[in-house]
């Protein structure tokens, strides 16, 4: 998957994702999000078990 085609699934430009890859850039958490969904995953905060 090209910079662009991942920017247009997110709704972004194509710099952003570049500048996200190159680390120039950290996305929110929302974008990080959308950008897993994009690619087919998804982000669960799962509590531990008790100490």
């Amino acid at each position: 998957m090209t910079q662009g085609e991942l920017a247009e699934l997110v709704g972004s430009r194509q710099q952003v994702i570049s500048r996200i890859e190159k680390k120039e850039n950290s996305p929110s958490l929302r974008s990080f999000c959308n950008i897993l969904s994009a690619l087919g995953y998804e982000l669960r905060i799962v509590k531990r078990g008790s100490f």
